[in-house]
């Protein structure tokens, strides 16, 4: 191809490019666009909120006043339609607002997921504020959710000690799901405890903050799900558990699966 060729063509795909832009951009003026909306959630990574606040400030000053702005669980958007507002709680509590995004993702792929054989399962439920979450918007019809976890935290455990992690806490959880007959709650160190878990798995929500133990649940879990089934690690893109991502992708470098690293931070295997 001669130089001149080659200039022709790029003048071509460029005028292709700024042809297609423009369309976008008469897209995004037209006047059935849904409205701007904002979300203003809650951060754990910020280290100068003061700062941060500022930076959020300059940001919204350098965008349109009618263009959609989020910032919360450590991620800032613009221009998004925020849908996951529409399924958000009357009146959220702190950890609805907190994961709002993550929650409405686990939501919609659990909804769809319960539609083929198996049940559910959340491996490290914690209070298990997604798990109801999940529980009000899923049909379970014929179906179990199955919650694991240790339920505490001692000194030299390999997950993250969190504040909830206090005497009573599997008593509170199983107490808050008392009247459900769906729900199956096991308390123990995973992958120890799946031992008598289901056979046939549809959806799975794993959030252990141990590569170890992550490890094992996927290990577990894997010959278990049914075709068209989904597993989401909710640490998987925090750069600060890097080493939860390391340890699932060797476990699976030998297959022919691939976790997807979602921005919210979390990573989605299809299977």
């Amino acid at each position: 191809m001669t130089t001149g060729s080659h200039a022709c063509l790029l003048h071509l795909e460029r005028r292709r490019y700024n042809e297609t832009m423009q369309g976008k951009r008469r897209i995004v003026s037209s006047k059935g666009r849904l409205p701007g909306r904002a979300f203003k959630g809650l951060h754990a990574l910020v280290k100068d909120e003061a700062l941060f606040q500022r930076g959020i400030d300059l940001i919204r000053q350098s965008l349109s006043p009618a263009m959609s702005f989020y910032h919360g669980d450590d991620m800032i958007a613009w221009g998004r339609n925020m849908g996951f507002l529409d399924e958000m709680p009357e009146s959220p509590s702190r950890a609805d607002v907190r994961i709002a995004w993550r929650t409405y993702i686990i939501e919609n792929l659990a909804r769809r997921c319960a539609r083929l054989d198996g049940d559910l399962m959340e491996i490290g439920c914690y209070r298990g504020d997604t798990a109801a979450r999940v529980l009000g918007a899923v049909d379970m019809t014929g179906k179990r959710y199955w919650l694991y976890d240790l339920f505490g935290h001692n000194p030299g455990d390999a997950h993250l000690k969190l504040a909830y992690h206090i005497d009573g806490l599997e008593a509170v959880v199983r107490g808050r799901f008392e009247a459900r007959e769906d729900v199956r709650i096991v308390a123990g160190l995973v992958p120890e405890s799946l031992i008598d878990g289901p056979s046939v798995v549809c959806f799975a929500h794993i959030d252990l903050n141990n590569a170890g133990a992550e490890v094992g649940a996927l290990e577990w879990l894997l010959p278990r799900m049914t075709f068209g089934s989904a597993i989401v690690f909710d640490d998987y893109g925090w750069q600060g558990l890097s080493n939860q991502k390391k340890a699932i992708d060797q476990a699976l470098a030998d297959t022919e699966h691939r976790v997807i690293e979602l921005p919210t931070g979390q990573g989605l295997l299809l299977l």
